[in-house]
């Protein structure tokens, strides 16, 4: 329920294949959570070419470093993969007031911050490996292994049942 009043803070858009919702050194105002689809985070190289460094599929957030450090947008994000995504976004002022709020909905906004950094680690070891191991940086970038999946699963159903209100039985696996 405490992520509810997180969702509820921002405002729910439907964005189509191709769909840039920032670009990579422009202010950071707003804060994304993916809820449904794919985005494409790529990082102009020392020629200013795009390069693909991660690929994000619902749910996840992104965004976020940029309104907690007060840095420019470090990436490019651009809806990619076969369907449309559904993303709510979050102004950087309400977001830093959730933040901060020392009740249970802070708590939780500051828990999906923490899960975001450790997801995207993850996403950056897994990245680095497989280019060490010869493979191409979009082979690298899409590179994703079964715990994440299953993470994001999991993920989208405590999304799903938080927004209609239910509650989820724990995890028996």
């Amino acid at each position: 329920l405490h992520l509810a009043n997180l969702f509820a803070a921002g405002r729910l858009e439907h964005h189509e294949l191709g769909h840039t919702l920032c670009h990579a050194g422009e202010s950071a105002d707003s804060v994304f959570l993916l809820a449904t689809g794919t985005v494409e985070v790529s990082k102009p190289d020392k020629n200013g070419t795009l390069r693909p460094i991660a690929e994000l599929v619902g749910p996840a957030m992104l965004g976020h470093m940029g309104i907690i450090d007060s840095s420019p947008r470090s990436a490019t994000c651009t809806v990619a993969g076969t369907d449309p995504a559904s993303v709510i976004h979050i102004k950087a002022d309400v977001f830093l007031r959730l933040m901060k709020r020392p009740d249970p909905t802070g708590s939780a906004t500051r828990h999906l911050v923490l899960a975001s950094l450790i997801r995207q680690l993850g996403n950056t070891n897994r990245t680095v490996s497989a280019l060490i191991d010869g493979q191409s940086d979009q082979q690298a970038a899409s590179t994703q292994d079964e715990n994440e999946v299953a993470l994001n699963n999991r993920d989208l159903a405590l999304l799903e049942a938080v927004l209609r209100g239910w509650s989820i039985p724990p995890d028996s696996g």
